[in-house]
């Protein structure tokens, strides 16, 4: 990662098909952060595993459907070949497919965008990968003290079945990024809200800390971690749920669960 905030990023488009590479690059142009972007292209994962092979890539945009290895291959590749202590870029799917979200996040994307990707929603992406190659630092993780009151709002908003309803926050369990939408899981329950990760976790993060890119778990909620052929993984108590764990935030969780 680089330490200058200035520094221009190294990206890699795949996409077997040249139009959507052409169209993704010209969206790409018209953002201020990508301006001084390098912009490289591939049409198949051979292809990508070999500029990837240089080691100085800091954002991948691929298609899920690719001749071959596909997209979700050529991630889950990419995490069998990291080598320790080598961070991988951050990757984003950009498809036509919506069916492989949840496979998406689960190899650690950083989104999951439908063709045409929204300008807004590529600009934040471009944006948060050049706050983390500048070496941005996240928020610490720290118990909240005993016996604290709720920070901000008690409860969050959401719609169900026609009408709005309030959840409590306390009920949470966790939060986790399902293409467009945020997905909040209590015990029982799930809902979509258009709330993101970021936004929670900067208003409650004495209660939710980051597993995760795609991830923000109740301190409460914490099982076990569990070191699995994919990587580190969370349970949750009450819940079968598994959820994804960050190697940069491996040894904090260690700490919230001793």
């Amino acid at each position: 990662m680089r330490a200058d905030s200035a520094a221009a990023l190294n990206l890699l488009l795949v996409d077997a098909d040249a139009a959507s590479r052409r169209q993704l690059r010209r969206l790409l142009r018209t953002l201020p952060e990508a301006a001084r972007c390098r912009i490289d292209e591939a049409a198949d994962a051979q292809q990508a595993l070999h500029r990837l092979a240089a080691g100085d890539v800091d954002l991948l945009l691929l298609d899920t459907s690719l001749p071959g290895i596909d997209g979700l291959q050529l991630a889950a590749e990419l995490q069998r070949r990291r080598a320790p202590g080598r961070e991988l870029p951050a990757a984003v799917f950009v498809t036509d497919d919506a069916a492989h979200a949840l496979a998406a996040f689960e190899l650690g994307a950083l989104d999951y965008l439908l063709k045409p990707p929204p300008r807004a929603r590529l600009r934040r992406v471009v944006a948060r990968v050049a706050a983390l190659a500048a070496n941005a630092a996240p928020p610490p993780l720290t118990r909240p003290a005993p016996n604290a009151p709720a920070p901000g709002d008690a409860a969050l908003s959401v719609r169900a079945h026609g009408a709005l309803i309030r959840i409590a926050l306390a009920e949470v369990l966790y939060f986790s990024a399902d293409h467009k939408y945020t997905l909040l899981r209590t015990l029982h329950e799930r809902h979509l809200i258009d709330t993101t990760l970021d936004e929670l976790e900067r208003r409650h993060h004495e209660r939710f800390v980051r597993a995760h890119r795609a991830a923000l778990v109740a301190r409460d909620a914490l099982a076990a971690l569990h070191r699995g052929e994919c990587g580190w993984t969370l349970r949750l108590r009450g819940v079968d749920d598994v959820l994804p764990v960050a190697r940069r935030r491996l040894a904090a969780l260690r700490a919230l669960l001793r």
